[in-house]
């Protein structure tokens, strides 16, 4: 018996095609605890729409497999109302995996007893205020535990362990202090720091590894639109690594270039993230690399820290110049 006994429960579905006659040729969903069901769904006789590249190429299930193996859509879709009436499983792809569930559900006279969510309203509750940073680094970590894909099964396994893995991360809701006034002024390490604050945008993007590169270690790009007090854009890479015997563990390094402008004082200088995770409890510093402030950022010194809020990310930059 699984230890997680209030896992939500996921679900997938793999379809003839993505075509719009497309139907399901196999369903699997997890269970609260933990385990996880699979079925082949044999295809009705007005049912011919097929892809012989999703065949080859992505799910590997042939139409002889679901002749021989497959089980009628009434059967599947009683086994599916009997173990999941009145929940809700969350799905990936809920749009396509609704409207498949709906056909086989069709195809068998019956009413569907369920509903299918969004993995990704899920995942966001899971999160808290922990990050996109952190959220990806979980999927890179799922995905080398949950190499295979493709197939329901797999790919359902895949989803319980990415939330598994963020929410063991995730479990402190705040990881930034108050913001405070918008151009306060205090006192730090011998400086008059002033605070400033605004709101920023963040795409991630998973990287290939390099060659000879530790497989273990997960590589993104980040690319940030600041706005508020800082008014930039940033560019940077960023360096991951979850713990494989220990649930909740990890660490994060990144730099990214700022280029913008600072209370109206325009240059560029870099920032340097560490982050780790200590069995859920994370921490979390961003500091301005000493010296790397240009044209009119020349001396600047900080620390930055981020707070993410019903999925909005916020910042509040405390800096002072050297002089």
């Amino acid at each position: 018996m699984d230890k997680h006994l209030d896992n939500p429960i996921f679900l997938d579905v793999e379809a003839s095609s993505l075509g719009v006659a497309s139907y399901p040729i196999e369903v699997a969903w997890s269970m609260p605890d933990g385990t996880i069901e699979s079925h082949l769904v044999r295809p009705v006789a007005v049912w011919t729409d097929w892809s012989d590249v999703a065949e080859r190429d992505v799910h590997g299930i042939t139409r002889e497999l679901l002749a021989a193996e497959g089980e009628p859509p009434a059967v599947v879709a009683a086994r599916m109302n009997t173990v999941l009436s009145g929940r809700t499983a969350a799905s990936d792809a809920p749009d396509f995996d609704d409207r498949w569930l709906s056909r086989m559900f069709s195809a068998a006279g019956v009413e569907r007893a369920f509903r299918v969510g969004s993995f990704a309203d899920v995942l966001e509750r899971a999160a808290g205020n922990a990050g996109e940073v952190w959220i990806r680094s979980a999927q890179l970590e799922a995905r080398a535990r949950v190499p295979r894909q493709h197939r329901a099964a797999w790919d359902v396994a895949f989803l319980l362990e990415w939330w598994r893995i963020v929410r063991a991360a995730c479990r402190v809701s705040s990881i930034a202090p108050d913001a405070g006034a918008v151009g306060s002024v205090h006192s730090e390490g011998g400086h008059t720091m002033i605070r400033v604050t605004g709101g920023f945008d963040v795409k991630l993007a998973p990287q290939p590894p390099a060659d000879h590169e530790e497989p273990t270690v997960g590589r993104m790009t980040l690319d940030k639109q600041y706005h508020g007090g800082l008014e930039a854009t940033s560019k940077g890479q960023m360096l991951s690594t979850m713990s494989a015997g220990v649930e909740g563990s990890g660490a994060y390094v990144a730099i990214e270039k700022v280029t913008g402008t600072l209370e109206g004082k325009s240059g560029t200088f870099f920032l340097y993230h560490t982050g780790t995770m200590r069995r859920g409890e994370p921490g979390l510093a961003i500091h301005v690399v000493p010296d790397s402030g240009t044209d009119e950022l020349v001396g600047l010194t900080g620390a930055l820290s981020i707070q993410i809020e019903g999925g909005l990310h916020s910042y509040v930059f405390d800096y002072a110049f050297d002089v």
